[in-house]
């Protein structure tokens, strides 16, 4: 960004220098009197007119303040109108710099001035103009370079993501495969243990299509009910107790949708850190559809310390991170522990 800055403002010099030589050059074939160093002190005037207007369009006219900034630009050439007639005619009509090359032996002429105020000041102008348009013009195909190249960053990270999702799921394809064969193996010979090795073998697929790049960002809430309630069947048959587990469902679960896993999720925490089979405490779990929102919360008690699964706490991060990517700023996750009992609390916006 400096060199860039550095080489514009080389190349800015150097284009005034080149200016200066041309139009002494070419006022020299009408006026023998005028000298270099008249042109050289004009340099100052000509830059600060270009600027000045190339400031105001792109501060103001640039941004949309259209009408203050005709009021400011108005205002500004008339400053610089009192600059050339100082230099052209002055006090008692001897010019600050132009004097003896423009009125020399003449009286003031409003229509020779304002002529003058156009060729000094117009050039100029029209010149800033044109520079405002290039840069406007070429900040926009620098804007759609970036978006493109932006675009294209996306896609290679996509890809990549892609490919490495696709990587990790071949141990869980191979998983699958297993559980099939058990399955056909099993079945036959042990009906519980087939119907064990079935269920089993729709969640670690229903695992694995929510964690696919292709398996989308949500799913019916109804869905995700039908897979956690699978989940208690399965426990129930490998335990071979029943699970305390007050289910709660009101409203229309077909018609609303939630990250995949996400119900399934606290279900399994349930049983990973909870009193999942205690009858004096039975885990609850309550998902309530309304119009403009739903509700999840799951409560129950927790395992006393030491006595359960080891916790690593990115379930519920991930949970988290899943509910704000899906919803945004409509979902709303309350993470509470009340001495032994332990509430997640999932509230969703609609509208």
């Amino acid at each position: 960004m400096r060199n860039q800055r550095n080489y514009l403002i080389k190349l800015h010099v150097i284009s005034w220098m080149v200016y200066a030589l041309l139009f002494y050059a070419i006022n020299k074939l009408g006026n023998q009197d005028l000298s270099f160093w008249t042109v050289l002190v004009s340099l100052p005037f000509f830059a600060f007119v270009f600027y000045g207007v190339r400031t105001i369009l792109k501060g103001w006219i640039g941004t949309g303040k259209i009408l203050a900034g005709i009021c400011l630009l108005g205002g500004f050439l008339v400053i610089c109108g009192l600059l050339v007639y100082l230099m052209t005619y002055g006090w008692q009509q001897k010019g600050i710099v132009y004097g003896k090359y423009v009125v020399q032996g003449k009286d003031f002429d409003l229509r020779e001035f304002i002529q003058t105020c156009l060729i000094m000041l117009g050039h100029f102008t029209f010149l800033a103009i044109l520079d405002f348009l290039n840069s406007k013009r070429m900040n926009e195909i620098a804007e759609k370079i970036e978006q493109m190249e932006m675009r294209f960053r996306e896609e290679n990270l996509r890809k990549d993501y892609e490919y490495h999702a696709q990587a990790e799921q071949i141990p869980s394809h191979f998983l699958l495969n297993v559980f099939q064969m058990w399955e056909s193996q099993l079945g036959t010979a042990n009906s519980q243990i087939g119907s064990q090795l079935t269920q089993m073998y729709q969640l670690v697929e229903y695992f694995m299509g929510s964690g696919s790049v292709d398996g989308g960002r949500e799913i019916l809430l109804s869905k995700e009910i039908e897979m956690a309630r699978k989940y208690l069947s399965l426990q129930m048959l490998i335990s071979s107790r029943k699970p305390q587990m007050e289910w709660k469902v009101s409203g229309n679960t077909k018609g609303v949708v939630i990250p995949p896993t996400t119900l399934l999720g606290l279900v399994m925490n349930i049983f990973k850190h909870g009193s999942a089979y205690d009858p004096l405490h039975p885990a609850v779990i309550e998902v309530d559809v309304q119009r403009d929102s739903y509700r999840i919360l799951a409560r129950n008690k927790c395992i006393p310390s030491g006595h359960g699964l080891i916790s690593h706490g990115l379930g519920l991060v991930h949970m988290r991170n899943r509910l704000d990517t899906l919803f945004k700023d409509r979902c709303q996750l309350t993470i509470e522990r009340d001495q032994d009992i332990f509430l997640v609390d999932i509230l969703v916006r609609l509208i």
